[in-house]
């Protein structure tokens, strides 16, 4: 549940840009960068952006994963969806 579209979840990053920025490069970045975030794969984004050394992108690159796990903890313990139980 913490690493859905990449760790830090830039999957919901490139999301958000699509539905509010206004910045053209911010876009066409989030263009370039859709498809390789299906695949967990978030270097364009990470140095793109660039959220390596931004500090507005990258504490809730560090917290969202971390709230993630909260939430699916939270359904789970309330089951609402079951834990896994397969070996991987």
């Amino acid at each position: 549940f913490a690493n859905c579209g990449g760790s830090g979840m830039t999957l919901g990053l490139l999301l958000a840009i699509f539905i509010a920025s206004r910045r053209k490069d911010y876009r066409d970045l989030a263009k370039m960068a859709f498809v390789p975030g299906l695949f967990n794969i978030n270097e364009p984004v990470m140095f793109g952006l660039p959220i390596v050394l931004n500090p507005i992108l990258v504490i809730p690159f560090i917290l969202v994963p971390f709230v993630n796990s909260l939430i699916g903890y939270f359904f789970i313990s309330m089951e609402f969806i079951p834990p896994i139980a397969y070996a991987v």
